[in-house]
């Protein structure tokens, strides 16, 4: 990735409210942003959720990634006997 791609991904970030799950989260082009207190040292993850229950988070700091996959969407097709 350039460098120039990064610094969009990881700037000009906003804090707003989610409109799923009603969480002020900071908001980036594509990514969340989420600084976490641990061990009193400050972490910054970026990440992104997706629509399926898939979560992945990178702490570039510390050079981890953690990704979560699920297949939360399922696929139905209702009839008119679905009340």
């Amino acid at each position: 990735m350039s460098p120039a791609t990064f610094k969009a991904l990881t700037s000009d970030y906003v804090l707003q409210r989610d409109v799923v799950t009603g969480a002020y989260v900071p908001r980036g082009p594509g990514l969340m942003i989420k600084k976490l207190l641990h061990n009193n040292v400050t972490v910054e993850l970026l990440g992104h959720s997706g629509y399926g229950g898939q979560n992945v988070r990178v702490d570039l700091a510390n050079n981890l990634t953690i990704a979560y996959m699920s297949n939360a969407l399922k696929n139905r097709q209702y009839s008119n006997n679905d009340k």
